[in-house]
């Protein structure tokens, strides 16, 4: 089976397929299918075991899907809430390609979720440490 098949039968079967990519500077997670359902994909950077941004992506796409697409501080139920933000563009090319891929369009959007760091900062607020002070795309 082919990875676009394997990606069709996860958003069929559990609404979204998530990737988790594992590269030299750093892994980052990210949704494919939330557009189906004219939702954004979801972007999580950094080095996170997946079981948590797995966690993260699904709560937030289904918490979008329920209440309506939101941007800011948000409360999924973890210990603090996570931040969301518009992504640019080039967040598709450098990030979200296997979305590109399967969609076969950029045309669609990106949200970048922020986890906070142990004093509740952000990696858009001056202050947050390594390593949740991940780069703002």
């Amino acid at each position: 089976m082919n990875l676009k098949s394997v990606i069709t039968e996860n958003v069929m079967r559990h609404k979204r397929h998530l990737m988790h990519i594992m590269c030299g500077d750093g892994s980052f997670a990210y949704s494919i299918g939330n557009h189906t359902r004219n939702l954004p994909e979801l972007l999580v950077l950094g080095n996170w075991p997946f079981d948590i941004t797995a966690a993260t992506l699904n709560l937030l796409s289904e918490k979008f899907e329920a209440e309506g697409e939101q941007l800011g501080v948000i409360d999924i139920g973890f210990t603090m809430p996570v931040k969301v933000r518009e992504a640019s563009a080039k967040a598709k090319e450098d990030y979200t390609f296997q979305a590109t891929y399967w969609l076969n369009s950029q045309d669609y959007r990106v949200l970048q979720v922020m986890l906070p760091d142990k004093n509740g900062k952000y990696p858009d607020e001056e202050g947050c440490l390594t390593p949740f002070n991940v780069r703002i795309v």
